[in-house]
């Protein structure tokens, strides 16, 4: 009888512990997947300057910029612990230009931005894609770009942006607002 007991009690404890397997399997992936606000691996901070001076510093999607008045500068901080910086390249006066702001005081242009193209260097780069957008002042928000793509409009200058660093093959839907993937309203000339 005591063996009977002892037996029963085991199979008790094996389901139980085949339970918590499968609750882990099935549903700590998708607890971690919610926003980039559980990747403590992933932190790049962002500003904007113009003529009203620099903004805060912003992060994961938080908009950047000032309404009605034009980007002329961009700023990136690393503060992840993977290796990589953000390299940028900006659209101003019909031609694109090399942007190296990482960790520098000032970095600015002396005419005001129309299209950015941001993308990822070193380890970050391999496991995760940067998305971004901008706000220009005659179209207002334009679609979700990634990894080095043109976003804005000839002629329509910048007033915010926003940056994401998102896991390679996720599932876009969920980390932004307005993905759109067949829809673009960017129209910046390579």
């Amino acid at each position: 009888m005591e063996k009977l007991k002892n037996k029963k009690l085991w199979i008790i404890i094996a389901c139980i512990i085949i339970i918590i397997i499968i609750f882990l399997v099935l549903f700590l992936p998708k607890l971690k997947m919610d926003g980039l606000e559980n990747d403590s691996k992933v932190k790049f901070y962002y500003k904007t300057h113009s003529k009203s001076g620099w903004t805060k510093w912003s992060y994961n999607g938080v908009t950047s910029g000032v309404d009605n008045t034009s980007i002329d500068g961009i700023q990136f901080k690393n503060r992840t612990r993977l290796s990589g910086e953000v390299y940028v390249r900006t659209h101003n006066k019909n031609k694109w230009q090399d942007l190296d702001c990482t960790n520098k005081e000032k970095c600015e242009y002396k005419s005001n931005v129309d299209g950015i193209k941001a993308s990822l260097t070193g380890i970050i780069d391999k496991n995760y894609d940067i998305y971004y957008r901008v706000h220009t002042k005659k179209q207002g928000w334009l679609t979700w770009v990634s990894n080095g793509e043109g976003a804005g409009i000839n002629n329509d200058e910048i007033d915010k942006f926003q940056i994401k660093i998102i896991p390679k093959n996720a599932f876009l839907y969920d980390y932004l607002k307005g993905y759109e993937k067949d829809k673009n309203t960017n129209m910046i000339e390579e």
